[in-house]
């Protein structure tokens, strides 16, 4: 009787591993799916959106070198060259942004990452510091608006109120 519950045992403890087993091979393969749908999806918007980015890199780097132009003219020189240098840097941009794929880009931020985390931890803090305010400002408005809405009611009123005081 103890060998048969011990097969039992043994039996019902192979096949949980083996149903864990495939539980976990089958959760790898719908993440992997489900990584692989994300990354194509976003690969389609930004091949939908990317001549408008491109474009309006471009011309940023335009205006920044007619101004520099510009400058050289007024013989601002040091500050003309400060625009070309910039201007130079955002044509380089641009064409990164020409050439390169989402996954590329993706790769390449992922790469940078890994060399410089804490120059990357240090960023991430700042937009998320950056975030906050702006959702805290937006959020703010709203009750400003209010409450400027119910001050500017209450002196039509009591400018209403002072008229007919004056009429009577």
């Amino acid at each position: 009787m103890k060998e048969g519950a011990s097969e039992a045992i043994h039996y019902v403890t192979d096949q949980t591993r083996g149903a864990a087993r495939a539980a976990k091979e089958n959760a790898a393969q719908v993440g992997r799916a489900l990584v692989e749908t994300v990354r194509d999806e976003a690969e389609r918007l930004y091949g939908r959106h990317k001549a408008v980015a491109v474009a309006r890199v471009g011309r940023l780097g335009k205006v920044a070198k007619q101004t520099a132009h510009a400058l050289h003219a007024v013989k601002a020189d040091l500050a003309a060259d400060y625009l070309d240098q910039a201007s130079r840097k955002v044509k380089q941009a641009r064409d990164y942004l020409e050439e390169q794929s989402f996954t590329d880009m993706m790769q390449d931020a992922g790469d940078l990452v890994r060399r410089n985390r804490a120059l990357a931890a240090s960023a991430l803090f700042l937009v998320g510091f950056a975030a906050v305010r702006l959702l805290k400002a937006t959020d703010a408005r709203p009750a400003e608006d209010e409450s400027e809405q119910r001050a500017l009611t209450s002196r039509g009123a009591r400018s209403k109120d002072l008229r007919d005081t004056d009429r009577d």
